[in-house]
């Protein structure tokens, strides 16, 4: 997987299914078992709001500015973190690069 750019288009794999607990969301892997605890993925909800809106058609630019828009954090804050955020979920195969 290359490096993810503000230009990267993003989008949520097909087998995972997302719950809603309390104000966060929990990820899990259609190919797991739920006893398996390290196939669950717990979002706040600023995550959560990312994952939302990795629909495959908008870029991580558009994505972050959106979020940032909509909560208290700075432009450059939600990049940085959001960079890693979705790094993390690449790596951990919930999602895939258009």
């Amino acid at each position: 997987m290359e490096s993810l750019s503000l230009k990267s288009v993003i989008r949520q794999r097909k087998k995972i299914i997302c719950r809603k607990i309390g104000t966060d969301f929990v990820l899990v892997p259609v190919n797991q078992t739920i006893t398996d605890e390290d196939c669950l993925y717990s979002l706040n909800e600023v995550g959560s709001a990312i994952w939302a809106l990795l629909d495959g058609k908008k870029n991580l630019g558009q994505i972050f500015k959106t979020i940032a828009k909509e909560t208290d954090a700075s432009e450059k804050q939600v990049v940085a973190e959001g960079l890693e955020f979705v790094q993390d979920l690449v790596c951990e195969k919930l999602v895939e690069q258009v």
